[in-house]
């Protein structure tokens, strides 16, 4: 029983309220309005309240109290308006076979209902200043700010399974999202909204024209610019009790790591099979949970590797990374936008149900097929492998793949630091681009083998001498990747790619 009242609280009748002849124990707590706060003379008090936001939260914590202690009943009664010295501002009552029992369930009450519940006391001083106080849990901001972040989440917090206790734990989250493109906008924008309380944003791409239809943060006149600082501006823009941190830069196997340890939770919005497959055996090392979503024009898939569930990797279902072209990105086949909009929203959905701890076991071992085309979507059990060389039961096994893997692509890789070095040394560089892939990020700056490959590879070692040495570029430097891992594989042991490609070669050179 919670009560806010303008009246004077009345002991005796709730106490009546609360009898039980099975109790052994009564304790309460009585609040009252002092003359002084941290050493200043107070005439009066004024406390404002949330209300229904208030009794809904307050309701929770009766009930927590209950199950938590073993008490017959209990009932708290808040003033709100105002009140002078003297007056009687909160009353707790609780009743209890035992009195221990009674004695720590008023105290857990009193502390929860002055933490979590959207009340707020201003104090009239003598010298006739007043001010809002005791903030408690946002003591750094002021009264105002406070009270606005509680009206932010006011639609949200007054669900029951979330409250105001679930937003806090939404608060204390830390999030890294990966990609802010067609699946990265959806999910940063209700993450952000939902009050995820650190975010991080890892992308390296800048805005093309064609991104603009599914990508919805983004406007015309932002093309050219970096996706990561745009993205994080409109964040910032929807959510400034929120904290935004920025990753420019492309996700390797050099800095994956480094990133992924300062997140509890990371969110894969890629849409290349190399990252995907480096996010999830990076995840499955630092035993870190990740949400997975993947589009396909009309179609989605959204599954998540959790570790506390012993949810499977994706290399149980796919052992080896596919060959870069067998399915075409958005670029190659085309996207409906909305189709990206409805799986980011979805992804994002599993992400705050997983922080809030009321995800469903479809999203531990399922995946999930969305079909925009007759609005359908279908699940799929998945099982962990045991004999999986990432996150099967042999641990040698796992050691030794994880380590096979991180080397490989570390020794594939050339960082951006590098190119001025590179320019000094007898490395010739291969542009693997399409024709209307120079034409949108324009001409390689250097001088530079132009074989245009949508999908066959081999087309590499017809052109290419196995005793020189090469680095491989492509727009983003993901088909390049796999061009290196391919010509190493056929005795071409000179062979490198560039970390992100033109797009990133060409802004560092902007930026220098």
């Amino acid at each position: 029983m919670f009560t806010l009242t303008k009246n004077p609280i009345n002991v005796e009748l709730l106490k009546e309220k609360l009898y039980n002849p099975s109790a052994g124990g009564f304790a309460s707590f009585e609040g009252w309005v002092r003359n002084y706060q941290e050493g200043k003379a107070v005439n009066s008090l004024e406390y404002e309240a949330y209300k229904e936001l208030a009794e809904n939260e307050a309701k929770i914590i009766l009930s927590e109290a209950k199950n938590k202690f073993d008490i017959l009943n209990a009932a708290c009664t808040h003033r709100i308006g105002h009140l002078n010295i003297g007056e009687l501002a909160v009353w707790i009552g609780v009743t209890a076979v035992h009195r221990a029992a009674a004695f720590k369930a008023c105290r857990y009450i009193i502390d929860e209902i002055k933490t979590r519940l959207p009340i707020w006391k201003k104090e009239y001083y003598a010298d006739g200043f007043s001010e809002w106080v005791n903030c408690k849990t946002c003591a750094e901001h002021s009264h105002d700010k406070k009270k606005q972040e509680t009206m932010y989440y006011s639609r949200q917090t007054i669900l029951p399974t979330i409250g105001m206790q679930g937003q806090g734990k939404l608060k204390n989250s830390k999030v890294l999202v990966v990609g802010a493109g067609g699946l990265g906008c959806p999910v940063l924008q209700y993450l952000g909204g939902g009050g995820v309380g650190t975010i991080g944003i890892c992308d390296f791409d800048i805005l093309d024209i064609s991104n603009i239809h599914r990508q919805t943060f983004y406007k015309f006149e932002d093309i050219g610019k970096p996706k990561v600082e745009l993205a994080a501006e409109f964040i910032s823009s929807i959510n400034p009790f929120i904290q935004i941190n920025r990753h420019d830069e492309i996700l390797s196997q050099n800095n994956i790591e480094s990133i992924f340890k300062n997140y509890d939770l990371m969110l894969d919005c890629t849409d290349n099979f190399e990252t995907k497959f480096l996010i999830s055996d990076t995840a499955v090392k630092m035993n870190k949970p990740v949400v997975f979503a993947s589009i396909y024009q009309f179609e989605g898939q959204l599954w998540s590797y959790l570790p506390e569930y012993d949810s499977p990797c994706i290399r149980c279902i796919w052992q080896d990374i596919p060959q870069s072209g067998c399915v075409g990105s958005c670029t190659e086949v085309g996207v409906l936008g909305s189709v990206a909009g409805v799986l980011g929203t979805l992804q994002a959905t599993l992400a705050l149900n997983y922080l809030l701890g009321i995800s469903e076991e479809y999203s531990e071992t399922h995946l999930s097929l969305v079909d925009l085309n007759n609005l359908s979507i279908r699940k799929i059990k998945r099982l962990q492998n045991p004999d999986c060389t990432i996150c099967g039961n042999t641990s040698d096994k796992k050691a030794a793949s994880k380590q096979l893997v991180n080397d490989n692509i570390a020794l594939l890789e050339i960082e951006m630091e590098k190119v001025s070095s590179l320019l000094k040394n007898d490395f010739e560089w291969v542009d693997i681009r399409s024709e209307t892939e120079r034409e949108q990020l324009g001409p390689f700056p250097y001088a530079a083998h132009q074989i245009s490959i949508v999908t066959d590879y081999s087309i590499l070692m017809k052109e290419l001498n196995p005793d020189k040495s090469y680095v491989i570029v492509c727009q983003y430097g993901i088909r390049s990747r796999y061009a290196a891992s391919l010509l190493r594989e056929n005795g071409y042991p000179a062979v490198y790619t560039l970390t992100g490609g033109i797009a990133r070669l060409n802004q560092s050179l902007v930026e220098s």
